[in-house]
């Protein structure tokens, strides 16, 4: 549940002062008025790399991909033909990937600017602190490769922020190959999509 602005204004002059509130408030107008988000774009070719990856997790995986099976998950993307891809240690939630396919799901910002109609697209991947460096996400995007060629996908496409370096080195294990770079630019709350096409 979100906290009313007003209230978290009010606890954050309460905690930390004016001056950390002209600060926040500087910061989201900064946002509104001008961003850019900088991505290298990856593609997979499902035919080449189907059989590429070794597994080497020890977990429990599942992939899930209708709002019945989501339990805490998101429904209203898997509802709208998102799939997950989860990693489980009892009931911990290790990691999850999310995919788009032929329709958009919601996934993240960038799924709107991708041609769903001639690739998938992974976005919105997430790995738990403490299981971060185990090779979930590499394992999980091979999951979500091996599902997608099996429906018949020929090109999943993903994109992963300049600055994280942990993501990238995850990518490139998945044996994604970079076909790009681009930046998402936002001005005045519009965003575009600037640089190598997305799919």
């Amino acid at each position: 549940m979100a906290i009313p602005l007003t209230r978290r204004i009010r606890e954050v002059w309460a905690n930390e002062g004016l001056a950390a509130v002209a600060a926040r408030g500087a910061r989201r107008v900064r946002r509104f008025l001008f961003t850019r988000e900088e991505y290298v774009v990856f593609a997979a070719d499902l035919i080449k790399t189907r059989d590429a990856i070794p597994t080497e997790a020890e977990v429990e995986w599942l992939l899930v991909d209708s709002p019945e099976a989501a339990g805490s998950l998101r429904r209203a993307r898997l509802a709208a033909g998102g799939i997950a891809c989860c990693a489980w240690s009892g009931d911990t939630l290790l990691h999850v990937s999310w995919a788009a396919r032929r329709s958009p799901a919601g996934i993240d910002p960038l799924e709107r600017y991708v041609d769903l109609s001639r690739c998938a697209y992974i976005g919105d991947c997430w790995t738990a602190p403490e299981a971060r460096g185990l090779g979930l996400y590499p394992e999980a995007l091979r999951r979500l490769l091996e599902l997608l060629a099996d429906e018949g996908q020929h090109r999943t496409v993903l994109t992963v922020e300049k600055s994280n370096e942990a993501s990238l080195r995850g990518v490139a294990k998945a044996s994604f190959c970079q076909v790009g770079v681009g930046a998402r630019v936002s001005v005045l709350g519009r965003s575009w999509w600037k640089g190598s096409a997305i799919g």
